[in-house]
């Protein structure tokens, strides 16, 4: 695997034409997102939270005691989890409130289409 620095536009295309495994370090370390991530996490939280539309998404809800792994329940007849419905305000409102816990519930929004659930 290569390793890139400072990759711009033709940099990148000429990793990508080389049909080899990169990594590319900082390259998206200028994206707004990442510097309020890099901030914290209610930063990140609030910036994205400006971008919402409104429209429900898919996610996931799983137990402390799943400890983050997506699973099948302990006699293996379901899943550990609970899907629900929630906008990005609420899935980012609960991932902040269940990270003031240090085994707190997980929270796993899957499938959401960018432009609809956070345009701009």
């Amino acid at each position: 695997m290569g390793e890139a620095h400072d990759v711009d536009a033709a940099a990148f295309a000429r990793i990508v034409a080389g049909y080899r495994p990169a990594a590319m370090r900082a390259l998206v370390a200028a994206w707004p997102a990442v510097r309020h991530g890099l901030e914290s996490a209610p930063a990140l939280a609030k910036y994205l939270g400006a971008f919402e539309s409104g429209r429900e998404v898919d996610a996931i809800r799983l137990p402390p005691s799943a400890r983050g792994r997506i699973f099948y329940n302990a006699d293996m007849s379901g899943f550990n989890y609970t899907r629900e419905k929630l906008t990005i305000a609420a899935a980012l409102d609960r991932a902040m409130k269940n990270a003031r816990f240090e085994n707190g519930a997980a929270l796993a929004v899957q499938s959401a289409p960018i432009p609809d659930c956070l345009p701009g």
